[in-house]
C-alpha cells in the first residue's frame, strides 16, 4: 500500500485521466498518463459498490487531474447515496475506495476488487500523444 501512496502523490498530480467502464457496473477502469514520461499507470475497479462521478458535461474524454487517493481495503457502512451516484452492492463489505478530484470533476469509486499497474507507453499511445492529444 506504500508504494501506491507514494505513486499516487508523486506521479498522479498533474496526471492525464481516462475512465473505462466495462460490464457496467462491475469494472471500471482508470489510466493516469504521466506528465512528461512515457508511463501509465492503471487502477482496475471490480466489483463496484458505488460509483460517483460529478463533471462538468462538456469536458473532454481526458480529465487533468489534480489529486488521487486510494484508501482499503476497509468495512464500509450503509450510507445514502445522493442523486449523483449508485450503488449495487450491499456496503457492509470491505471495500477499496478511489477518489480523484480536479477543479471540475470529482470521482468516487468504493470497490470489492482493486489492482494497480505502472507500464509504458504503448508506441501507439505515444504517437496519440505527440499529435497534441
Amino acid at each position: 500500500m506504500e508504494d501506491l501512496e507514494t505513486i499516487c502523490r508523486t506521479m498522479l498530480n498533474d496526471a492525464q485521466m481516462d475512465v473505462s467502464i466495462n460490464n457496467c457496473p462491475f469494472s471500471v477502469y482508470l489510466t493516469f498518463y504521466v506528465t512528461g514520461t512515457d508511463k501509465k499507470v492503471t487502477f482496475d475497479c471490480t466489483d463496484i459498490a458505488s460509483f460517483r462521478l460529478d463533471k462538468d458535461p462538456t469536458d473532454s474524454p481526458l480529465y487533468l487531474v489534480f489529486e488521487t487517493e486510494v484508501m482499503g481495503p476497509r468495512k464500509q457502512y450503509p450510507v445514502p447515496l445522493s442523486h449523483f451516484g449508485f450503488s449495487f452492492l450491499p456496503q457492509e463489505d470491505y471495500c477499496w475506495q478511489v477518489t480523484v478530484s480536479e477543479p471540475e470533476l470529482l470521482l468516487q469509486i468504493k470497490s470489492l476488487g482493486f489492482a494497480w499497474r505502472v507500464e509504458v507507453l504503448s508506441a501507439e499511445e505515444r504517437e496519440w500523444f505527440s499529435r497534441g492529444a
